[in-house]
């Protein structure tokens, strides 16, 4: 048995790049899938953010497209990325 969907919003496959806080401390990833409430990213194999893992709570900017920015804090880390929720209330 799987765990119920607690998204509000439904989400679209999206496959580009993402800067994350412009690329400090975190580098980038790419864009899972994405909704008006957030967006999920996952990290390229070689990306492994041990030395500074994200956690649950912290916020940051997704950066899309080369300069769309979202503020946004983390609502869940998983192996090889992260989830995150739009707060555009944020002044980051």
């Amino acid at each position: 048995m799987g765990t119920k969907d607690m998204r509000s919003h439904p989400r679209t496959l999206v496959r580009v790049g993402v800067d994350v806080n412009g690329g400090a401390p975190y580098q980038g990833g790419m864009l899972y899938d994405m909704s008006v409430g957030g967006a999920s990213v996952t990290y390229p194999e070689e990306i492994i953010p041990a030395n500074d893992p994200l956690v649950v709570g912290q916020t940051l900017v997704l950066v899309v497209g080369g300069g769309i920015r979202f503020p946004a804090k983390i609502v869940r880390v998983f192996d090889g990325g992260f989830a995150t929720q739009f707060d555009f209330s944020l002044t980051i």
